[in-house]
């Protein structure tokens, strides 16, 4: 199956945010694009905004169980 590319605009209503937002996380690259042209279309996959929407547990946070609290 070939893979999805969306244009700028389709990725900003894809994560139902705005042109900027989706932008501004392409050039830090928090979500990965390809600019045509090294100055053109930025394009993204949908595979990779599908990836940006899932949940991550934050940074220094261990997913087991909760501390007991000291009687």
């Amino acid at each position: 199956m070939p893979e999805e590319f969306l244009t700028l605009l389709e990725a900003a209503k894809y994560l139902r945010c705005s042109r900027s937002r989706v932008y501004e996380r392409a050039i830090t690259n928090e979500i990965p694009s390809v600019q045509l042209n090294g100055r053109g279309q930025i394009l993204f996959r949908r595979e990779d905004l599908d990836a940006a929407l899932t949940p991550v547990a934050p940074k220094g946070r261990k997913t087991s169980a909760p501390r007991q609290a000291n009687a």
